[in-house]
């Protein structure tokens, strides 16, 4: 057999033959996803019935990055690399919201 033939069989790739586990079991293959987001909120009096509210907000407040599965296909030059993360990084939010 030729053996570009055979690299080139799309039955023969890793990512399709590795089925020894369910799919259901969680964080077999790569890591579990799980975010702290965090929010604040600051009630200001200003005058009478009037007040203000501060609003912060922070997603992925420790920054911690979680990295997808290698690539799996044995024809990539990216095999074995891990090229990119699930989730995004650190992102704040401020608000400022007046209430009467």
């Amino acid at each position: 057999m030729d053996p570009a033939k055979q690299r080139a069989d799309q039955r023969i790739r890793l990512d399709q033959n590795i089925r020894y586990l369910p799919t259901r079991i969680a964080s077999v293959r790569q890591q579990a996803l799980s975010l702290m987001d965090m929010s604040f909120v600051k009630k200001i009096p200003i005058a009478g019935r009037v007040r203000g509210q501060i609003h912060l907000e922070m997603l992925n407040a420790f920054d911690q990055a979680f990295f997808n599965v290698p690539n799996l296909d044995p024809t990539s030059s990216d095999f074995g690399k891990v090229t990119d993360t699930q989730n995004l990084p650190f992102s704040l939010q401020i608000a400022f919201k007046l209430v009467f």
